[in-house]
């Protein structure tokens, strides 16, 4: 994350507590615990590599900060957690994920400049008109809407539409899926729980 500074950092983090905060699940509640044990400063210096680096999977692509931010921000009424990612988004490192073919950044995880072994945390950008379809994993992943929408659909079931401020909620190994119309969505994302490595994703 070259351009986050420790003032930039706390105050992300800070704005993470209070949006996992207002979920009701325990992964939710976990994530901004384990979000409040995190002590900063934040370092320029590069991390101490692991087999996974800063990628969920391995052989993933690094990419340019994904400028349609700007844009779904300047059109989105900001809450205090959109404004610092709109102040820090083009200082973190970004990927595109060899899944869902989308940028995503890990912010807090194994390997990350915020160190963690025990949950990652980051930002995803579910482009417009696209469909990520079934799949399935160990940790207990809970999203949270920052600008634009989406749909989620659960164990098969209907697509739901979830717009900023909405929280998603997805259990350990429930089968989900995602899509977007005409509209993105920016994403925070965690994954809790006892297994937070990626060897049980699959496609269903």
């Amino acid at each position: 994350m070259k351009g986050l500074n420790t003032a930039q950092g706390q105050r992300l983090l800070g704005e993470c507590v209070a949006e996992f905060s207002r979920g009701a699940s325990i992964a939710a509640q976990r994530t901004a615990r384990l979000l409040g044990t995190i002590d900063l400063p934040v370092t320029n210096d590069a991390p101490v590599p692991t087999s996974t680096g800063q990628t969920i999977w391995d052989d993933e692509m690094g990419i340019s900060p994904p400028d349609y931010i700007a844009h779904m921000t300047v059109v989105q009424s900001h809450s205090p957690c959109l404004s610092i990612v709109q102040e820090i988004y083009h200082g973190l490192d970004w990927y595109q994920s060899e899944k869902s073919n989308s940028p995503y950044t890990q912010i807090v995880g194994p390997s990350c400049r915020i160190a963690r072994e025990d949950f990652r945390l980051g930002l995803f950008l579910l482009p417009e008109n696209i469909v990520y379809p079934n799949h399935q994993h160990s940790p207990d992943e809970v999203y949270i809407v920052l600008a634009g929408s989406g749909e989620w659909s659960l164990n098969r079931g209907t697509f739901d539409n979830k717009t900023a401020g909405n929280i998603i909620d997805i259990p350990s190994m429930t089968i989900h899926a995602m899509r977007t119309s005409a509209t993105p969505a920016l994403m925070l994302w965690s994954w809790t729980g006892d297994d937070i490595s990626p060897d049980s994703y699959r496609f269903c």
